[in-house]
């Protein structure tokens, strides 16, 4: 039972996180995709809740693992200081859906009849078309073939490295995250114990950058909150956690290049078979994701990469502030200034030119 409800957290809490900030940001930007209504929910939005929402949740991780070390709280105050903060943020996210729920509301009854009759030739997200028959009448053409196989194929796809990460060994070789939470769980105390050792870190010292790294807390907060097994979290439930998680952000980033939901899918299968293929090369960034996908490295490359360029191909540059902040709290790659802050200047880099080149034109 305490598992199923940690699964039900680990979906419903990073959609009510960046739901309300998603509905928001489209309730200013004034955009709607060609051919889709305003609803209540948009599922279109649904990958950019689910991904914004997880960053959001790992931040919060991050802050409460920084204030609890730096205020010597024990690991039972810092689980409660985590809960207080996500509780904060989640009412806040409460009000921003609804007020974007409201304001979409109202735009759908504002709009023109004639948009609406505009709108209704027009494909939607399965491939069905709505034209009219007679006065009043609307008929729905069926599911196009094409659409449907290649649903089908994704969500198949989809299965595989979610099958590779439950049947497959763990790779644990140079990571201590078990043994971390572990210590945190059986002294009380966060980074109070070398997990290796089993001596006090006062006798060697503490590294500067480890207090930090906040996946340990984040993991050990999940299992004493919901009584889960730290091994059984780690090795199984957070890889396939990260996992789909890294699907949204391949889905926002087809979304955004491309307009037709055939090219989405293509793309999407394409994503997900590159996936899979690491899992025949150790040295493929891909291969951390599928055996050792617990590791912030792997969720550096899985999701916070993945999601900079969808951010950056929507041009929404000051969001790229929030994996650069959060990829330092989950990984010491190059000293927290690795892959994000990279990937997103060249993005900017690559904008500016082409924005002048087609000024120029």
């Amino acid at each position: 039972m305490k598992i199923i409800l940690l699964i039900l957290f680990l979906i419903i809490c990073p959609m009510l996180l960046g739901g309300g900030f998603v509905q928001v940001m489209g309730m200013l930007s004034k955009k709607v995709p060609s051919g889709r209504r305003l609803a209540l929910f948009d599922f279109y939005n649904a990958a950019d809740s689910f991904s914004l929402g997880v960053l959001i949740l790992l931040l919060i991780a991050g802050i409460s693992n920084g204030i609890s070390y730096f205020l010597s709280l024990n690991v039972a105050y810092a689980s409660r200081l985590f809960s207080v903060l996500l509780i904060l943020v989640l009412t806040v996210c409460y009000f921003l859906t609804v007020i974007g729920s409201l304001a979409k509301f109202k735009a759908a009854t504002d709009r023109k009849p004639e948009e609406d009759e505009d709108s209704d030739d027009k494909a939607d997200d399965t491939g069905g078309v709505t034209s009219d028959i007679g006065v009043g009448k609307k008929r729905k053409t069926p599911v196009n073939t094409s659409s449907l196989v290649l649903t089908i194929l994704c969500v198949l796809l989809s299965l595989v490295p979610v099958a590779v990460i439950i049947f497959s060994t763990p790779d644990f070789y140079g990571d201590q995250t078990l043994e971390t939470v572990r210590s945190f769980q059986y002294t009380g105390e966060i980074y109070s114990v070398n997990p290796l050792t089993g001596l006090s870190y006062e006798v060697n010292g503490l590294p500067s950058r480890v207090p930090f790294m906040c996946m340990p807390f984040f993991y050990t907060v999940l299992c004493n909150t919901f009584g889960c097994d730290a091994a059984l979290l780690i090795r199984r439930i957070m890889p396939i956690f990260w996992l789909i998680t890294g699907y949204t952000c391949f889905i926002r980033i087809g979304n955004t290049i491309f307009e037709d939901s055939k090219k989405r899918f293509i793309f999407y299968a394409v994503s997900v078979l590159l996936l899979i293929s690491a899992t025949a090369a150790p040295t493929v960034i891909g291969f951390d994701a599928l055996f050792s996908g617990f590791r912030g490295i792997s969720i550096v490359c899985l999701i916070l990469t993945t999601w900079t360029v969808g951010t950056a191909l929507k041009k929404k540059w000051p969001a790229l502030i929030l994996p650069v902040i959060i990829e330092p709290l989950i990984t010491s790659t190059l000293f927290g200034l690795g892959a994000c802050i990279v990937i997103g200047i060249g993005m900017l880099i690559v904008s500016i030119i082409m924005t002048k080149g087609r000024r120029a034109a």
